[in-house]
């Protein structure tokens, strides 16, 4: 949608594509903004004047009957402490619906009769009557920091109470569930981090993550953290104790000799059971031993002193030599051999075996040779190889010289004006014709066209203008590339008209 507007900053005639649209740029949209913004800011300052003003009015000289908010004003206390003191019946107030009133007489004889001060009892005295802990004594006690204090509370919902800017802890609950951070641990059975870092030779984000997957046990103690040492090792394998039901890769190979591809295999194709412990791939025994070991291997030599399987002595397969070629049987009538294909469109013969496999095209097989019937060959090859009626191409290497091109520009334009392309042998070729049409900017015709450049340049008009114009008059349009042509005699009538009905200024021929 095209709807010629005036910008409502600089007064400017736009095409506007929206209704909304008020502003012909981005920085008259800005400047608007600002002004909008100043305006605001002048608003809210006025406001908060008239607020001051009235609030010295209501200090100068208050009324009988006060709000709660004069109230406060007046005792210098938060609206909040008025309605608390009303609560609890130290002031007297009226609640009216939607309105508190406060007499200005009763706050002043709530001060007639006042009882004696009276100093508030300390919390030391309370604490020790209903055994409460503070945050220091838990921490000095169970050598724990008060960020950990406060969230274990947390997490066990322990009763608390607070006097002033203090926190009570009830002790029953804290021993309760504090306990365990004091008893005492048997470091054999527990790695620290920085053993765990010597040991395996890690460093400490490693020793962080490997915990965290591995979901290792531990225990915190103040700053220190211990890890089960049990959990590590097996996941690990560094225990002295072997597993009775499961192998590593290890040990099959210490113990019969295979290589890491045999027990793979194996254990892939007979679907054997493994478990994963850390990075370490764990093998079920007895369905390896049973499938494996006594099943496959039964027959295969094996060592007498150590148990490892020889196989030396296993015949080996002779490959064929490359002189010892099967002979190529004759193509049959309606079909295409896998050389005929490579030579007809010059792709290399595996090329052709997999652009065919991908695409399964029906074919027959002789002698272990495939044949393709030509029909949907043709179909799959001669669309995007062969390109009829161009006959000088020209190589990426050759074209990004010749036109002074980067990679990236050469790959952009040839896309973009969608240049017929080849591929020979892995090699990609572009038509040179093309590209020298596109190029040049020629087309048969062109002195009876216009350029969009050319109309601004003899109307005055901005590109906006011009393309409006023409889409609204349905001006006749050429292409080439990415330029636009619109037909001079369409072009120069459209402006005559307008001239006329004195829409614009007429044009001075020179």
């Amino acid at each position: 949608m095209n709807i010629i507007k005036h910008c409502k900053c600089c007064v400017v005639q736009f095409v506007a594509h929206r209704m909304a649209t008020l502003y012909c740029s981005k920085a008259c949209n800005a400047k608007a903004t600002r002004v909008r913004k100043k305006k605001n800011l002048e608003k809210e300052y006025q406001e908060l004047q008239d607020d001051i003003e009235l609030s010295q009015e209501t200090t100068a000289a208050p009324a009988e009957f006060l709000s709660p908010s004069q109230a406060a004003i007046l005792l210098g206390v938060s609206r909040a402490t008025i309605y608390r003191y009303a609560l609890a019946g130290t002031i007297k107030a009226v609640q009216f619906r939607g309105l508190t009133i406060i007499r200005k007489s009763d706050i002043e004889k709530a001060f007639d009769n006042a009882p004696d001060y009276k100093k508030r009892p300390s919390f030391s005295k309370k604490k020790e009557d209903s055994e409460y802990y503070t945050t220091s004594e838990i921490s000095e006690k169970y050598h724990i920091r008060r960020k950990a204090i406060l969230a274990r509370c947390e997490r066990f919902n322990i009763p608390k109470v607070y006097e002033g800017r203090n926190t009570f802890f009830k002790k029953a609950y804290v021993d309760a569930h504090f306990a365990e951070l004091i008893e005492e641990i048997d470091l054999a059975n527990y790695y620290t981090t920085q053993q765990i870092m010597e040991k395996f030779n890690m460093s400490k984000p490693n020793v962080l993550t490997f915990v965290y997957r591995n979901n290792i046990p531990r225990i915190n103690r103040g700053k220190l953290v211990y890890y089960s040492k049990v959990h590590i090792d097996n996941y690990k394998r560094k225990g002295e104790d072997v597993d009775a039901n499961w192998y590593s890769y290890d040990e099959i190979k210490e113990m019969y000799g295979l290589s890491m591809d045999q027990i793979s295999y194996h254990i892939r194709h007979e679907n054997i059971k493994t478990e994963k412990r850390g990075k370490f791939t764990m093998i079920f025994r007895s369905e390896f031993d049973e499938i494996v070991i006594k099943g496959k291997f039964a027959n295969v030599e094996r060592d007498p002193e150590t148990g490892r399987f020889n196989f030396e002595n296993k015949p080996k397969l002779i490959p064929r030599t490359k002189t010892d070629k099967a002979k190529v049987p004759d193509t049959p009538d309606g079909y295409f051999s896998t050389e005929d294909i490579s030579k007809k469109y010059s792709i290399n013969v595996r090329h052709v075996q997999k652009i065919t496999r991908e695409a399964r095209i029906p074919k027959i097989s002789l002698g272990g040779f495939n044949f393709f019937e030509i029909p949907s060959a043709l179909a799959l090859f001669g669309a995007t190889q062969l390109q009829d009626g161009v006959k000088e191409w020209i190589t990426p290497e050759e074209m990004e010289k010749q036109y002074d091109m980067t990679p990236v520009a050469r790959r952009s334009f040839t896309h973009r004006h969608n240049i017929p392309s080849k591929v020979e042998f892995g090699k990609i070729f572009y038509s040179k014709t093309h590209i020298d049409k596109v190029k040049h900017l020629d087309f048969k015709g062109k002195e009876n066209y216009y350029s969009v450049q050319e109309v601004m340049d003899k109307y005055g008009l901005s590109k906006d203008m011009v393309f409006y114009y023409s889409n609204k008059k349905k001006v006749t349009k050429a292409r080439c590339g990415l330029q636009v042509y619109l037909l001079k005699s369409e072009i120069d009538q459209f402006m005559v008209e307008r001239a006329t009905k004195d829409e614009m200024p007429p044009l001075n021929e020179t």
